[in-house]
């Protein structure tokens, strides 16, 4: 038993490596992806992939509430949660940190 709870602890660090330690990126994995790790076939993939959307799920079902922002810090962390998986290509990089008057995005 000892071995199967070893080899559960090398797959869970082979998936935190695969999304750079980062639970972010984690969960913008694919199946495909997934899969790539030795040991993880197509129904342990799609598991992991449920598991993780059930985790964004939740987190984005926070937001149905109203936030309420008094200030600025509010308004970039509600913006920050909102677009965390999105593929920020065509929104301003410089959005989340201060932006001199005479730099553009």
């Amino acid at each position: 038993m000892a071995q199967g709870i070893k080899r559960a602890v090398d797959l869970a660090k082979e998936i935190l490596l695969l999304g750079k330690n980062n639970l972010n990126q984690l969960g913008k994995l694919t199946v495909k992806e997934l899969m790539k790790i030795k040991g993880i076939g197509e129904a342990k993939a799609i598991a992991i992939a449920a598991a993780l959307e059930i985790g964004r799920r939740r987190q984005a079902g926070s937001h149905l509430q109203k936030p309420v922002i008094a200030t600025s810090r509010d308004f970039a962390g509600y913006l920050q949660s909102l677009l965390q998986d999105h593929n920020r290509g065509g929104i301003c990089r410089g959005i989340f940190k201060p932006i001199k008057p005479d730099q553009s995005c």
